[in-house]
């Protein structure tokens, strides 16, 4: 629980650190550095790739990870640094053809491999059960960006200076986190690397990192896409409707982090198994429900009151990233249960087409429709990838079709009704039409059909 309101501390400084600087650096750099960030945090995933989980799980157990092996990932995360921060600005200048980018990732993949670290020794510091301190510095990282952010509304270079904010708080937080760490946990410092450490901890380390990378460049790839393919402008205006899109996904990244060892716990017995995720399945689409039609009715005068007039244009990319949002719910619930079934098969081919569906679309549809099309193919993505995980999910436990096909593709159509329906009415009578709309939706999500096939299974379970 500590460690779950500290993420949650963490998300609302997250937020309040997307406004100031939307609000701050404007349109136009407010994109160039969402898509500077959106590049450079694949390269710094690709550094972690789950070493921070990794390392929890081995030091609770005490025998399996020894402290020369964390010492040496420490050492090898430091390796790493090195190397990305001197080749990062000749791939982005493959990628990004703005100058301004490649200085801006040339100091930023630092600053972001920094704050990286600081969540290594947060693991750490939670493998050792050291949960009260590991909260308080997970939410102190997150605390120091927002507070070295403030200062860009009287910088005169804007961008430089955000970068700039990203650093500091990148070290700061860095000495105090491995000073805390060193303290009260293990004694970090610098080893040489041996031989053992390369044949046995790091393919352990990285074994799963391929998915993690080509999961996160399916979240935000399509921001890099946008930079390139079209003008500062529109970049900016879906940089913003993306970083919404981050504010929606709090939700499922909480449900998947509170099933996934639910889910763990009875993974062998398939009719219990079953009903955990039918318990999760009803609440995340009604959760879905109440963000999409309240965002959906009130979307454009809530971006203006928080983050600016001038943003206003960017609620028409972000209705249909919106839309797509409840199948991307879903998505993560079942990934969570293909996960503990180690159903890795499903996973690999689901990203995989998702991502090259969305990737090449995007290189062929923004030259002609501009950035629109990154946002509607985003939708058609995550459709595919919901294809390919809920075939995965029928070949593991029975869910019928009423069920896993039928609410969810309801809910998004009524949603998206509502918004036509209610489109250019004034907000005196969208906000009773937004709770009627929410009451038919818990109607329709909790009505139950009988499911003899499921009920039989979990039957057979319990005897």
């Amino acid at each position: 629980m500590i460690l779950f309101v500290a993420d949650g501390i963490a998300a609302v400084f997250s937020i309040l650190i997307s406004i100031i600087l939307a609000r701050g650096l404007g349109v136009e750099d407010f994109g160039k550095f969402t898509a500077a960030v959106s590049f450079t945090y694949i390269l710094v995933l690709a550094i972690d790739s789950g070493m921070g989980q990794f390392v929890a799980i081995d030091v609770a157990r005490e025998d399996s990870l020894k402290i020369s092996d964390v010492n040496q990932l420490f050492t090898w995360r430091i390796l790493l640094i090195v190397v990305l921060t001197l080749i990062a600005p000749f791939i982005i200048w493959m990628v990004l053809p703005s100058k301004v980018s490649i200085y801006v990732v040339c100091f930023l993949t630092p600053a972001l491999c920094l704050v990286s670290l600081n969540e290594f020794f947060c693991w750490i510091l939670k493998g050792t059960q050291k949960f009260i301190l590991s909260a308080w510095m997970r939410i102190l990282s997150v605390f120091l960006i927002f507070i070295f952010c403030l200062g860009v509304f009287w910088s005169p270079n804007k961008l430089m200076y955000t970068v700039f904010a990203y650093g500091a708080a990148g070290i700061i937080g860095s000495f105090v986190c491995f000073y805390l760490t060193s303290r009260f946990a293990t004694r970090m410092r610098l080893v040489s690397l041996d031989k053992i450490f390369f044949i046995k901890v790091l393919p352990e380390v990285y074994k799963i990192t391929p998915y993690i990378i080509a999961s996160t460049i399916f979240t935000r790839f399509d921001v890099v896409l946008v930079a390139k393919y079209c003008d500062p402008s529109s970049t900016g205006f879906y940089s913003v409707a993306s970083r919404l899109l981050d504010a929606m996904r709090l939700i499922p990244i909480a449900v998947y982090s509170v099933y996934l060892p639910v889910f763990s716990s009875v993974n062998m017995q398939k009719g219990l198994l079953r009903n955990k995720f039918l318990d999760a399945f009803p609440i995340l689409i009604f959760c879905y429900a109440v963000v999409a039609l309240t965002a959906t009715l009130f979307v454009e005068p809530l971006t203006g009151a928080v983050i600016g007039h001038q943003y206003t244009a960017s609620v028409v990319y972000f209705r249909p990233l919106l839309w797509g949002c409840g199948i991307m719910y879903l998505n993560m619930l079942i990934t969570a249960l293909l996960f503990v079934c180690n159903d890795f098969k499903t996973l690999w081919v689901g990203i995989g087409f998702a991502l090259i569906m969305n990737i090449i679309s995007n290189i062929i549809l923004l030259p002609v429709y501009g950035a629109i099309a990154a946002s509607w193919m985003k939708f058609a993505s995550e459709l595919i990838l919901f294809a390919v995980l809920s075939r995965g999910l029928l070949m593991q436990i029975h869910i019928s079709a009423y069920e896993l096909y039928f609410k969810p593709a309801i809910i998004i159509l009524f949603t998206i009704g509502a918004f036509k329906i209610m489109a250019g009415h004034p907000l005196i009578f969208k906000v009773p039409f937004n709770f009627a709309a929410m009451a038919v939706c818990f109607t329709i999500i909790f009505y139950k059909k009988t499911d003899m096939k499921g009920k039989m299974a979990a039957a057979d379970d319990i005897n």
